[in-house]
């Protein structure tokens, strides 16, 4: 049996002073608005305030042998924009990036998990058999493109720590 969850607004959250048109979309424009500085009322007080804005987004990645796992990302493709003794970031040369670590604290790797939307995981994966990736880095895995029942069409692809890789399309989208 699957849980359901449901939420009924029928008047002022007595935590926060918001109603039921607190959480339309109206009272919530895209972040696009948001991030071009305008002024928008803030939802909880109703005060026009300037929106904070997040300028940049970087995970941490951990990693167990720092140099294997920086030359495991540079194999696929992506770029080491700098590093110094305990951390370096990784560009995947597609405008993001993320944060290496030299250490792997609680084996934290095997339960991350970055999410890539491509163009075509077929070709993601074809590259990486192209390039031997799973037979030049002990414990790296790639497994063919597979759709999910979410309709997501996805190669898998672990790193030499374990941090599970998702190279993702929509099948059904405009190529």
């Amino acid at each position: 049996m699957k849980a359901r969850c449901s939420l009924e607004i029928s008047g002022p959250l007595p935590c926060v002073g918001v109603g039921p048109a607190d959480f339309s979309r109206a009272a919530h424009p895209p972040f696009s608005l948001a991030a071009s500085g305008r002024n928008l009322p803030h939802a909880h007080t109703g005060v026009t305030a300037k929106m904070r804005t997040i300028t940049d987004f970087k995970p941490f990645v951990p990693s167990n042998d720092f140099e294997v796992s920086k030359a495991f990302y540079e194999c696929i493709g992506f770029t080491v924009n700098w590093s110094q003794e305990e951390i370096c970031e990784i560009d995947t040369n597609f405008g993001y990036r993320f944060l290496l670590l030299p250490s792997n604290h609680n084996n934290y790797a095997h339960s991350l998990m970055l999410h890539f939307m491509v163009n075509s995981a077929q070709e993601w994966y074809d590259h990486f058999e192209r390039i031997q990736l799973a037979q030049k880095f002990k414990g790296t895995k790639v497994a063919a493109p597979d759709l999910k029942p979410w309709g997501l069409l996805i190669t898998h692809v672990w790193d030499p720590a374990g941090v599970l890789l998702h190279f993702a399309e929509r099948p059904d989208a405009q190529k």
